[in-house]
């Protein structure tokens, strides 16, 4: 895993936005950082 050199984004919520946004960005040159208040994902 290598360290990328831009920008740092922090997405506040795991549900379908959240994750969306997260697969959204893996390809991008950020780090990226999920926070949620569970430890797990429910679908529902």
């Amino acid at each position: 895993m290598q360290t990328p050199s831009g920008p740092h984004v922090v997405i506040i919520g795991c549900g379908f936005g959240g994750l969306e946004t997260a697969k959204a960005l893996r390809n991008a040159d950020v780090r990226v950082t999920l926070i949620d208040r569970s430890n797990h994902h429910l679908f529902q």
